[in-house]
Protein backbone atom coordinates (compact mmCIF):
# COMPACT_ATOMS: atom_id res chain seq x y z
CA UNK A 1 0.00 0.00 0.00
CA UNK A 2 2.74 2.67 0.38
CA UNK A 3 4.86 1.93 -2.50
CA UNK A 4 1.63 0.57 -4.59
CA UNK A 5 3.84 -2.32 -6.15
CA UNK A 6 2.89 -5.69 -6.56
CA UNK A 7 4.18 -8.10 -5.01
CA UNK A 8 4.46 -10.23 -1.49
CA UNK A 9 3.62 -8.34 1.72
CA UNK A 10 5.94 -8.40 5.03
CA UNK A 11 5.07 -8.47 8.36
CA UNK A 12 5.01 -5.01 9.63
CA UNK A 13 4.70 -3.50 13.00
CA UNK A 14 2.53 -1.07 13.49
CA UNK A 15 4.38 0.24 16.64
CA UNK A 16 8.16 -0.91 16.23
CA UNK A 17 8.66 -4.05 18.04
CA UNK A 18 11.57 -2.56 20.14
CA UNK A 19 9.29 0.06 21.52
CA UNK A 20 6.54 -3.11 22.81
CA UNK A 21 9.37 -5.08 24.76
CA UNK A 22 8.18 -6.20 27.76
CA UNK A 23 9.94 -6.77 31.66
CA UNK A 24 9.21 -10.73 30.85
CA UNK A 25 9.64 -13.26 28.07
CA UNK A 26 6.10 -13.96 25.76
CA UNK A 27 3.59 -14.94 25.90
CA UNK A 28 1.78 -11.71 26.72
CA UNK A 29 -1.61 -11.38 27.69
CA UNK A 30 -3.54 -9.11 25.26
CA UNK A 31 -7.32 -7.83 26.16
CA UNK A 32 -9.72 -5.80 24.65
CA UNK A 33 -13.04 -4.86 26.40
CA UNK A 34 -15.65 -7.02 25.53
CA UNK A 35 -13.79 -9.89 24.17
CA UNK A 36 -11.94 -12.54 26.24
CA UNK A 37 -8.13 -12.19 26.77
CA UNK A 38 -5.75 -13.96 24.65
CA UNK A 39 -1.82 -14.54 23.97
CA UNK A 40 -0.04 -12.23 22.46
CA UNK A 41 3.49 -13.33 21.42
CA UNK A 42 5.02 -10.70 18.42
CA UNK A 43 3.40 -6.83 19.04
CA UNK A 44 0.74 -5.41 16.52
CA UNK A 45 1.59 -6.00 12.90
CA UNK A 46 0.11 -6.20 10.22
CA UNK A 47 0.96 -8.02 6.83
CA UNK A 48 -1.30 -6.11 4.24
CA UNK A 49 0.50 -2.55 3.68
CA UNK A 50 3.83 -3.09 3.60
CA UNK A 51 5.72 -5.33 0.39
CA UNK A 52 9.83 -6.09 1.48
CA UNK A 53 10.87 -2.25 -0.28
CA UNK A 54 8.50 -0.21 1.84
CA UNK A 55 9.20 -1.94 5.03
CA UNK A 56 12.70 -1.44 4.25
CA UNK A 57 11.50 2.95 4.28
CA UNK A 58 9.74 2.29 7.53
CA UNK A 59 12.14 0.26 9.34
CA UNK A 60 14.93 3.29 8.62
CA UNK A 61 12.60 5.77 10.40
CA UNK A 62 12.30 3.19 13.15
CA UNK A 63 15.82 3.32 14.10
CA UNK A 64 15.87 6.83 14.05
CA UNK A 65 13.36 6.99 16.57
CA UNK A 66 15.20 3.84 18.34
CA UNK A 67 18.30 5.74 18.36
CA UNK A 68 16.80 8.72 20.12
CA UNK A 69 14.60 7.55 22.59
CA UNK A 70 16.00 3.80 23.18
CA UNK A 71 19.64 4.53 23.21
CA UNK A 72 19.28 7.53 25.42
CA UNK A 73 17.15 5.28 27.96
CA UNK A 74 13.95 7.26 27.62
CA UNK A 75 11.72 4.00 27.76
CA UNK A 76 10.94 2.03 30.22
CA UNK A 77 13.34 -0.99 29.13
CA UNK A 78 16.41 1.01 29.67
CA UNK A 79 14.96 2.71 32.64
CA UNK A 80 14.26 -1.17 34.91
CA UNK A 81 16.57 -1.78 37.21
CA UNK A 82 18.36 -5.13 36.87
CA UNK A 83 17.99 -6.60 40.27
CA UNK A 84 14.75 -5.18 40.33
CA UNK A 85 12.45 -4.76 37.66
CA UNK A 86 9.82 -3.45 38.96
CA UNK A 87 11.86 0.06 39.73
CA UNK A 88 12.76 2.55 37.51
CA UNK A 89 15.71 4.36 37.82
CA UNK A 90 16.11 6.92 35.07
CA UNK A 91 15.39 10.04 37.24
CA UNK A 92 12.98 11.23 35.02
CA UNK A 93 10.60 13.55 37.21
CA UNK A 94 7.52 15.27 35.95
CA UNK A 95 6.23 18.44 34.61
CA UNK A 96 10.10 18.46 33.69
CA UNK A 97 11.00 19.13 29.95
CA UNK A 98 14.12 17.16 29.16
CA UNK A 99 16.37 17.71 25.47
CA UNK A 100 17.75 15.05 23.72
CA UNK A 101 20.59 16.49 21.16
CA UNK A 102 22.50 14.81 17.90
CA UNK A 103 19.28 13.44 16.19
CA UNK A 104 17.28 14.22 13.12
CA UNK A 105 13.96 16.39 14.18
CA UNK A 106 12.85 16.12 10.91
CA UNK A 107 13.24 12.13 10.87
CA UNK A 108 11.53 12.01 13.63
CA UNK A 109 8.47 13.98 12.44
CA UNK A 110 8.27 11.40 9.67
CA UNK A 111 8.55 8.84 11.39
CA UNK A 112 5.60 9.69 13.99
CA UNK A 113 3.45 10.82 10.95
CA UNK A 114 4.90 7.14 9.26
CA UNK A 115 3.40 5.59 12.66
CA UNK A 116 -0.34 7.47 12.08
CA UNK A 117 0.10 6.16 8.49
CA UNK A 118 0.29 2.63 9.60
CA UNK A 119 -2.20 2.86 12.07
CA UNK A 120 -4.87 4.59 9.91
CA UNK A 121 -4.49 1.78 7.01
CA UNK A 122 -4.16 -0.98 8.90
CA UNK A 123 -6.82 -3.44 9.63
CA UNK A 124 -5.85 -4.95 12.97
CA UNK A 125 -8.60 -4.28 15.51
CA UNK A 126 -6.07 -2.63 17.82
CA UNK A 127 -5.92 0.48 15.83
CA UNK A 128 -9.83 0.78 14.98
CA UNK A 129 -9.63 4.06 16.84
CA UNK A 130 -7.21 5.61 14.47
CA UNK A 131 -8.88 7.08 11.49
CA UNK A 132 -7.65 9.64 8.46
CA UNK A 133 -9.17 11.44 5.39
CA UNK A 134 -8.43 9.48 2.12
CA UNK A 135 -6.38 12.93 1.07
CA UNK A 136 -4.57 12.86 4.57
CA UNK A 137 -3.25 9.35 3.92
CA UNK A 138 -2.38 10.06 0.36
CA UNK A 139 -0.35 13.04 1.12
CA UNK A 140 1.15 11.49 4.37
CA UNK A 141 2.37 8.57 1.65
CA UNK A 142 3.72 11.05 -0.57
CA UNK A 143 6.39 12.66 2.08
CA UNK A 144 7.20 9.30 3.52
CA UNK A 145 7.97 8.15 0.07
CA UNK A 146 9.75 11.36 -0.43
CA UNK A 147 11.83 11.37 3.02
CA UNK A 148 10.24 14.88 3.38
CA UNK A 149 8.14 15.53 6.28
CA UNK A 150 7.32 18.96 5.38
CA UNK A 151 7.30 21.77 7.64
CA UNK A 152 7.19 20.82 11.18
CA UNK A 153 3.68 22.53 11.73
CA UNK A 154 2.21 19.81 8.90
CA UNK A 155 0.33 17.44 10.95
CA UNK A 156 2.48 18.84 14.03
CA UNK A 157 4.29 15.94 16.59
CA UNK A 158 5.25 16.05 19.83
CA UNK A 159 6.87 14.04 22.48
CA UNK A 160 6.29 12.99 25.96
CA UNK A 161 7.75 10.72 28.47
CA UNK A 162 6.54 9.05 31.74
CA UNK A 163 8.34 9.66 34.69
CA UNK A 164 9.80 6.81 37.56
CA UNK A 165 6.67 6.64 39.73
CA UNK A 166 5.65 3.53 38.43
CA UNK A 167 5.52 1.76 34.69
CA UNK A 168 2.31 2.01 33.12
CA UNK A 169 1.02 -0.62 31.20
CA UNK A 170 0.86 -0.40 27.22
CA UNK A 171 -2.42 0.77 25.54
CA UNK A 172 -3.60 0.89 21.97
CA UNK A 173 -3.68 4.31 20.38
CA UNK A 174 -6.71 6.64 20.82
CA UNK A 175 -7.45 10.20 20.74
CA UNK A 176 -7.85 11.80 23.83
CA UNK A 177 -11.51 13.71 24.40
CA UNK A 178 -11.90 16.82 22.65
CA UNK A 179 -7.60 16.95 21.69
CA UNK A 180 -6.57 17.17 18.03
CA UNK A 181 -3.85 14.72 18.27
CA UNK A 182 -3.76 10.98 18.79
CA UNK A 183 -1.62 9.09 21.66
CA UNK A 184 1.08 6.25 20.46
CA UNK A 185 2.21 4.71 23.95
CA UNK A 186 6.07 3.62 23.16
CA UNK A 187 7.19 1.89 26.20
CA UNK A 188 6.91 4.85 28.34
CA UNK A 189 7.61 7.37 25.95
CA UNK A 190 4.06 9.06 23.66
CA UNK A 191 3.91 10.39 20.99
CA UNK A 192 1.42 13.03 19.86
CA UNK A 193 0.65 13.44 16.00
CA UNK A 194 -1.81 15.14 14.64
CA UNK A 195 -4.08 13.80 11.98
CA UNK A 196 -4.75 16.74 10.11
CA UNK A 197 -2.32 18.92 8.29
CA UNK A 198 -3.01 22.15 9.66
CA UNK A 199 -3.98 22.18 13.55
CA UNK A 200 -5.27 25.42 15.18
CA UNK A 201 -4.18 24.34 18.71
CA UNK A 202 -0.45 23.39 17.52
CA UNK A 203 1.00 26.22 18.92
CA UNK A 204 3.30 24.21 21.46
CA UNK A 205 6.00 26.22 19.62
CA UNK A 206 9.98 24.14 20.34
CA UNK A 207 7.85 20.96 21.97
CA UNK A 208 7.02 20.17 17.74
CA UNK A 209 9.11 17.98 16.60
CA UNK A 210 11.63 19.65 13.39
CA UNK A 211 10.74 23.20 15.14
CA UNK A 212 14.80 22.35 15.96
CA UNK A 213 16.81 20.54 13.56
CA UNK A 214 19.60 18.48 15.38
CA UNK A 215 17.58 18.37 19.03
CA UNK A 216 14.35 17.70 20.22
CA UNK A 217 12.38 18.51 23.68
CA UNK A 218 10.23 16.22 25.68
CA UNK A 219 8.25 17.07 28.60
CA UNK A 220 7.43 14.77 31.28
CA UNK A 221 4.20 13.35 32.03
CA UNK A 222 3.28 12.67 35.92
CA UNK A 223 2.04 8.69 35.73
CA UNK A 224 0.08 8.93 39.04
CA UNK A 225 -3.42 10.13 37.96
CA UNK A 226 -2.70 10.44 34.43
CA UNK A 227 -5.31 8.94 31.56
CA UNK A 228 -3.13 6.05 30.95
CA UNK A 229 -2.68 5.16 34.53
CA UNK A 230 -6.51 5.69 35.08
CA UNK A 231 -7.59 3.65 31.86
CA UNK A 232 -5.53 0.98 32.53
CA UNK A 233 -6.58 0.68 36.42
CA UNK A 234 -10.08 0.01 35.05
CA UNK A 235 -9.89 -2.03 32.00
CA UNK A 236 -7.51 -4.41 34.24
CA UNK A 237 -10.33 -4.48 37.01
CA UNK A 238 -12.64 -4.96 34.92
CA UNK A 239 -10.47 -7.99 33.22
CA UNK A 240 -10.50 -9.39 36.79
CA UNK A 241 -14.26 -9.23 37.41
CA UNK A 242 -14.83 -11.14 33.93
CA UNK A 243 -11.97 -13.38 33.91
CA UNK A 244 -10.60 -14.06 37.14
CA UNK A 245 -6.38 -13.56 37.25
CA UNK A 246 -5.61 -14.28 33.99
CA UNK A 247 -1.67 -13.95 35.25
CA UNK A 248 -1.51 -16.43 37.72
CA UNK A 249 0.72 -18.96 35.30
CA UNK A 250 2.35 -16.37 33.66
CA UNK A 251 3.59 -15.11 37.24
CA UNK A 252 4.34 -18.86 38.57
CA UNK A 253 6.44 -18.99 35.11
CA UNK A 254 8.65 -16.07 36.04
CA UNK A 255 9.13 -17.06 39.24
CA UNK A 256 10.76 -20.32 38.38
CA UNK A 257 13.05 -18.84 35.73
CA UNK A 258 14.05 -16.64 38.05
Amino acid sequence: MLTKEIGPMAKSHIIPLSFLQRATDAPFIEWRPGEKPRKSFAGWYDQGILNDNGEGIIAKLDDVAAKCFIENRFTYRGRRDEKNINFLNGNFVGNQVYEIKNIDSNKLHLFAISMLWRAAVSSNPAFEAVRLSGSHLEDIRKRILSGNPGDFTDYPTYFGVFCDHEELMKIAPFKPHNYPYYRFFMDGVVCYVSPTRRNKKSDLGLLLAGSEPDRIKVICFPSVGSNQAIITARGAHELFQNHGDVFAKFRKSFSRRR
